[in-house]
C-alpha cells in the first residue's frame, strides 16, 4: 500500500481577511473599554496593552484558527491485495461521528454530527471529509488532524496489512 499526504498551502488572503475582522472586533472592544475609563493613566504599559489587544492577539488567534481549518489530501494507492479495503476504510472514517451527506457513485461527502463541529463545517467547510473512490486509488480530503488519524491507522493497524 502506498500513501501520499499533501497539505494545502497557507492561505494569506483568508489570513488577512480574518485578521481584519479580529482587529475590528478586538480593537473596538478595547477602545470602548478605554473610553469608559478615561481617568486611566496612559503610561508605557497602557500603550503595550493596546498594541497587544489590537494587533498581536488577533494575529495569534487568526494563525491558530487558519491552521486548524486547513485541509489535507490523502491519496492511497496499491491497496488491491487487502481484502475489503474500501469497507474497512469507510468504517474507519465513520468512527469520526460523521454522517454521509451526499453520495454519488465514486464519491462520498461526510459532515460531522456534533453540534459544535457542524457550526464550523457550515462556516468554513472545516470538518467536511470527502472520499473519492476510483479503481486503483482512494482520495480523502479533510481536516489535517483527521487525515493524520486515517494515515496512522493505515500505517499501523493490522487490518490494513496484507
Amino acid at each position: 500500500m502506498s500513501i501520499k499526504s499533501e497539505r494545502e498551502a497557507f492561505n494569506w488572503k483568508a489570513f488577512m481577511l480574518t485578521m481584519g475582522i479580529c482587529i475590528v472586533v478586538f480593537g473596538s472592544a478595547h477602545f470602548i473599554l478605554s473610553y469608559m475609563n478615561p481617568e486611566q493613566e496612559k503610561d508605557a504599559v497602557w500603550y503595550w496593552n493596546r498594541i497587544y489587544w489590537v494587533l498581536l492577539y488577533p494575529a495569534i488567534i487568526t494563525s491558530f484558527m487558519l491552521n486548524n481549518f486547513s485541509q489535507s489530501k490523502l491519496t492511497i494507492t496499491e491497496f488491491n491485495n487487502i481484502t475489503d479495503f474500501n469497507k474497512k476504510l469507510l468504517a474507519r472514517v465513520e468512527k469520526f461521528n460523521v454522517t454521509t451527506q451526499t453520495s454519488t457513485e465514486g464519491s462520498l461527502v461526510f459532515y460531522p454530527t456534533s453540534t459544535f463541529k457542524k457550526l464550523f463545517s457550515y462556516w468554513f467547510n472545516a470538518e467536511r471529509i470527502e472520499m473519492k473512490i476510483e479503481e486503483h486509488r482512494v482520495i480523502l480530503i479533510g481536516p489535517v488532524y483527521r487525515m493524520s488519524q486515517v494515515e496512522d491507522t493505515l500505517t499501523w493497524n493490522k487490518d490494513f496489512k496484507k
